[in-house]
């Protein structure tokens, strides 16, 4: 396999773990333009575009280790001060250096 091919193959089982991500949190289509700023994700993926559903898949596996299903949609969506009182779909909805900030929250464990 050449690098085009290797790099098509990561891109393919990437948006699979998204597309599993986003039937997991239950995102509805507004949910996903915010969280993808404006892009499903079909189609030709900006790098921008793939970075953001990187950190979010990322983000998502993190968080499947520690919650069940219907507790997390929950608190996806539930306000929190480690957010300013943002959801953290909300917070994950801005740049990626927000993104970022929620998975550091996550590993330090200032959202938990």
């Amino acid at each position: 396999m050449d690098q085009g091919e290797a790099a098509a193959a990561e891109l393919r089982m990437m948006r699979r773990a998204w597309n599993a991500l986003r039937a997991q949190w239950r995102l509805d289509r507004r949910e996903v333009l915010e969280l993808l700023r404006g892009a499903e994700g079909a189609g030709t993926l900006s790098a921008a575009t793939e970075t953001r559903m990187r950190l979010l898949v990322e983000i998502g596996y993190r968080l499947c280790a520690a919650d069940g299903d219907d507790d997390l949609r929950d608190r996806l969506r539930r306000p929190t001060a480690a957010f300013g009182w943002l959801s953290p779909l909300e917070a994950m909805s801005g740049g990626t250096g927000e993104l970022r900030a929620v998975r550091v929250a996550l590993e330090t464990g200032a959202w938990s």
